[in-house]
């Protein structure tokens, strides 16, 4: 019996969840009023509201004010499924993020960064 718990906990210790991704952004829902303020015709995805400087987000050319539609093609509709799908994300993973800047839209590559210590 001991012999079955230590190789249990040695197994439980081995199996540890992947560090979440992180990429420096703070988002926010797109209502009709941030739409329209922008001139899109986009009416679901997340706004942008910052880009911490140096962060993935940052590098990867996401600026402020830039409307996030999907990420590696899937669908992101609010800002709970935004943070949703980069948690699945190990940092140092490349994705592609669809946005509209303006009445553009643009792709861009990201590197998944690991969020930053002091992070909460």
């Amino acid at each position: 019996m001991r012999r079955l718990s230590l190789f249990f906990l040695i197994g439980w210790l081995a199996v540890q969840a992947p560090p979440a991704g992180w990429l420096g952004l703070t988002v926010q829902e797109l209502t009709p009023q941030i739409a329209m303020r922008l001139g899109i015709r986009v009416t679901e995805g997340v706004f942008v509201a910052a880009v911490q400087a140096g962060s993935p987000a940052d590098q990867g050319g996401v600026r402020a004010g830039d409307v996030i539609v999907s990420l590696n093609g899937k669908k992101i509709s609010n800002p709970e499924a935004l943070r949703q799908e980069v948690s699945k994300i190990s940092p140092g993973t490349s994705i592609e993020v669809t946005l509209h800047r303006g009445r553009q839209e643009k792709k861009v590559r990201i590197s998944v960064g690991a969020p930053p210590r002091d992070a909460a």
